[in-house]
């Protein structure tokens, strides 16, 4: 049971668009999308997938490449992609959830869905977001892993979760839609902020 529970710890990787299992081609009717939309805030509200996108960023954001004019402008730059990536937070989710709904079947969804939203399921997604902050993680008591245990016998929910720990790949169209939904937004942020900052310097250079 311990490796079903941080299989999904992998959600934030999931998430993050690593190759996996490929969407399908079929029309997604309105029951998959709901089960899907709710399995992916449930992963995103657990993992706290605001921060470890912002962690990413920031770890691999690159100064040096930026050729400012002005060095106070590559951290506003810096800034205003972190807050228009705040701010289209639930595009993202949103995003990711569509492309759940076409990687897995409607009975796996509607499995996935009544899983964590159910008491074991709650307790799971509590241990998960305890484990990605850092903070202790308490053991399942005896009554719950045999919950648990129960559980795993349906098939459809052991295959959701099968499918789950292999991964689930995005395809580029997605990540493409969401870096053009948000760069504009970024340019107008930054534009607004070293405009406010050009106003300042000349300011401070006026006799």
């Amino acid at each position: 049971m311990r490796r079903g529970i941080w299989g999904l710890a992998a959600a934030g990787c999931v998430l993050a668009g690593l190759a996996g299992t490929p969407a399908r081609s079929a029309p997604v009717s309105a029951n998959a999308q709901r089960d899907a939309t709710a399995v992916t805030h449930a992963i995103f509200q657990a993992v706290d997938m605001q921060s470890v996108v912002l962690a990413s960023i920031q770890g691999t954001f690159d100064e040096s490449r930026m050729q400012m004019p002005r060095p106070e402008w590559n951290p506003l730059f810096k800034q205003a992609m972190l807050a228009e990536l705040v701010r289209h937070m639930p595009d993202m989710e949103a995003s990711f959830g569509r492309t759940m709904a076409g990687s897995y079947s409607e009975s796996e969804l509607r499995a996935g869905a009544a899983f964590l939203a159910s008491p074991i399921g709650l307790r799971l997604m509590s241990m998960l977001k305890a484990k990605t902050s850092g903070q202790t993680v308490a053991e399942l008591t005896p009554g719950e892993q045999a919950t648990l245990q129960q559980a795993a016998r349906d098939p459809e929910l052991a295959r959701f979760m099968d499918k789950f720990g292999k991964g689930l790949q995005i395809p580029s169209s997605v990540t493409q839609d969401f870096v053009a939904l948000i760069l504009p937004d970024v340019f107008i942020r930054f534009g607004e902020a070293a405009k406010a900052a050009e106003t300042r310097r000349a300011a401070s250079a006026a006799p």
